[in-house]
């Protein structure tokens, strides 16, 4: 599949999932705690090249992945690229392109070894949470598998491989410059 169908595809499954993740968030009262932004500074998060695409194609298109790349050459920080504490509008300066991980965590259910759904969330999510009430309206949570498995259907090379954020991050604006290194920008 062409760069810009892939890019495509991948938002689609964006905006699917956005409309999930609000519906959830209404019916469960689940919200992030207000300037916390953990996630985004753990060392540990990985991600697939594919959820990172749009990000990497609209830094191109928008001539300002440069800079963003040139720090990812000589990155030894493992939080997110991505994350500016200071920045005013959350922790996240590219909040709209976010990689999956992010569009999920908190938000979101998976099964256990036991064939249980379960909350995907970190710690104090689940400390403001009934366990009993939530636990009855899961059902209604983005299956985490499920979206990944979307991303699969897209492209399965690039939604299988995992990296450490900031390594697909960069592998996926890498994969964006070959891309266009042989053809033409679009207008």
């Amino acid at each position: 599949m062409e760069l810009e169908r892939k890019v495509r595809s991948v938002n689609r499954v964006y905006r699917q999932l956005a409309i999930h993740t609000s519906t959830f968030k209404k019916t469960s009262d689940l919200a992030c705690v207000s300037g916390c932004s953990a996630c985004c500074m753990k060392p540990d998060i990985e991600a697939t090249v594919l959820e990172f695409l749009p990000a990497a194609y609209e830094l191109y298109m928008t001539d300002s992945y440069e800079p963003l790349l040139e720090r990812l050459n000589s990155l030894e920080d493992t939080a997110c690229i991505f994350y500016n504490p200071m920045n005013a509008g959350g922790a996240c300066t590219n909040y709209q392109n976010r990689g999956m991980v992010c569009r999920l965590f908190g938000f979101s259910s998976k099964l256990d070894k036991y064939e249980r759904r379960t909350l995907v969330a970190c710690k104090m999510i689940k400390q403001q949470t009934n366990p009993e009430t939530i636990d009855l309206k899961l059902e209604k949570a983005p299956d985490m598998n499920g979206y990944y498995l979307k991303l699969f259907g897209i492209d399965p090379k690039l939604a299988t491989q995992y990296f450490p954020i900031n390594q697909a991050i960069k592998i996926a604006l890498e994969t964006v410059l070959l891309h266009f290194q042989f053809r033409k920008r679009p207008a």
